[in-house]
């Protein structure tokens, strides 16, 4: 109990920190909620004259990612109970080991951040540093940082991953916390100056770009996507029984959108249920078909293609009104345990027997469609997490982005809100509408500023046409990608190794 008492504020300030994150993130979006995380964090470290201990700031940081992960994440354990087999116990198990290494970058951050101020650097640089080179770089299964939950909570700062990905928005947002708490404990000036540019700055650059974003969006070309999201459920769409019934379903949803106007119309990740030799060029015919007799515009829709049992690919293509089957675009970035096993080629031969194949086949080449006369750029289910893939299509010549997921795996939790707020700073890094079709939602138009212009709710049937407006600039992001967080991490490497020479020579 004492240990606890004289720890107390140390837990609380972590676990607010935490809830701070989870709250402004979706499904909550609490507006700027999350701007007390960095500030919690400060203050936690005490001023100069009664510094934090760096074990002490790990295990705030840990206590912060521990809080998001139990909150944010809570639908593990029943996700691998009921898909993987697991018992409860060792479904909480591998979760907890996932919570606790998805927390594990905040605690570095924190307290690497720590030991460089015992070392002589400002906490004004090296905590926000800390957090920008270490927690947001650190490789998690399920990324999100600061700059995603912002589109949620305080779109306007979103905008400078323009400019310089979310790493430029994460810095900006820890400098604006730190300097908060940091001019309350000196009368020095530099607080107080980078508190008031990491306020103004971005509000008002955002605020401007929105503006001016949303203008010339009206002057750029318009193409009418239709949007299907067929609610099917896990069992359901893995039933072979039901497939023809679920793809009935999605011609049913798909004719009133052409009515409307769409010239495209988009289904969501492995939608078609029947898999697809490689490489065939036409359509099916009768209750095959992925465009069937009546719908006059291509059909884009995600399948599974395949050379044998073992080579296939998590796929997107168009069905053509001619009846050809344009242009295949293979997911690149596979999800590790859920489309394939690490390692595998290492396996010992009683495995392989168990488990004779890896899993899907990574697409080698940029996942760009022709359809509806317009370049799309394809990211296939986990791809919309990664900034690397939106910025790669940019690069390619995506006039749109177009998100293609089944995330029925997770239920009514909070993952499909989630993944559907993390998408959205791909729009902006981009500067492209991106238009999302999931199985069971959320299914989106989001416009290029980061704007939801049409959302669904989760875990109903639904269908819109998206009036998207197509792109051909490039962003500086989109040119230069992530050129700050190399220069992070050059300072903190110096900063290391100036307190690791500082120690060697007392």
């Amino acid at each position: 109990m004492l240990i606890f008492l004289r720890h107390a504020g140390l837990l609380a300030a972590g676990i607010a920190a935490g809830l701070a994150f989870v709250f402004s993130a979706e499904p909550y979006g609490v507006p700027g909620l999350i701007f007390a995380a960095p500030a919690l964090w400060a203050h936690a470290f005490g001023d100069d004259r009664a510094p934090i201990t760096p074990w002490r700031a790990f295990l705030l940081g840990g206590l912060s990612g521990l809080t998001m992960q139990l909150l944010a994440f809570a639908w593990i354990p029943g996700l691998l109970e009921r898909f993987a087999g697991f018992p409860a116990v060792a479904a909480w198990a591998v979760a907890a080991l996932l919570y606790v290494a998805q927390a594990l970058p905040y605690a570095l951050a924190l307290g690497v951040a720590a030991w460089l101020r015992l070392r002589g650097a400002p906490l004004l640089v090296a905590l926000p540093v800390s957090l920008v080179a270490i927690a947001a770089r650190l490789p998690t299964l399920f990324p999100w940082r600061p700059a995603d939950v912002l589109t949620s909570s305080a779109l306007p700062y979103a905008q400078l991953a323009e400019i310089g990905g979310a790493p430029l928005v994460d810095l900006a947002f820890a400098f604006l916390g730190v300097a908060f708490v940091e001019s309350f404990r000196t009368s020095k000036r530099a607080p107080r100056v980078v508190f008031a540019l990491a306020l103004a700055l971005p509000t008002l650059y955002g605020a401007a770009r929105i503006e001016a974003i949303e203008r010339a969006r009206e002057e750029r070309p318009l193409l009418r996507v239709g949007v299907v999201q067929p609610n099917v459920s896990i069992e359901d769409k893995h039933d072979r029984t039901r497939f023809h019934d679920n793809l009935k379903k999605l011609h049913a949803a798909s004719a009133p959108l052409v009515a409307e106007g769409a010239e495209l119309v988009v289904w969501p990740e492995s939608a078609y249920p029947f898999r697809v030799p490689r490489g065939r060029g036409e359509d099916y015919e009768g209750g095959l078909a992925i465009r069937p007799p009546g719908i006059s515009v291509p059909i884009v829709t995600g399948l599974v293609t395949q050379v044998d049992r073992c080579m296939r690919w998590n796929s997107v293509v168009a069905g053509e009104p001619s009846g050809r089957i344009a242009g295949v675009a293979d997911k690149i970035v596979l999800l590790p345990f859920g489309e394939f096993a690490p390692l595998h080629a290492h396996y010992p031969a009683w495995l392989l027997e168990l488990a004779p194949c890896a899993g899907f086949v990574p697409g080698e080449h940029e996942p760009l469609l022709e359809a509806a006369g317009a370049p799309l750029g394809i990211l296939n289910c986990y791809e919309d997490l990664l900034p690397v893939r939106s910025r790669a299509l940019a690069r390619a010549g995506a006039a749109l982005l177009v998100n293609l997921t089944n995330d029925a795996w997770f239920g009514d939790t909070a993952e499909p809100h989630l993944h559907h707020m993390v998408s959205r700073l791909r729009a902006i890094e981009a500067r492209r509408d991106l238009l999302r079709a999931v199985n069971t939602g959320v299914s989106a138009h989001v416009s290029s500023t980061g704007r939801d212009l049409v959302r669904t709710e989760t875990f109903v049937e639904a269908s819109f046409v998206a009036e998207a407006r197509l792109a051909d600039e490039l962003t500086v992001y989109a040119r230069l990608g992530d050129v700050l967080t190399p220069m992070l991490l050059a300072w903190l490497f110096s900063a290391l190794l100036r307190g690791a020479r500082s120690l060697r020579s007392r």
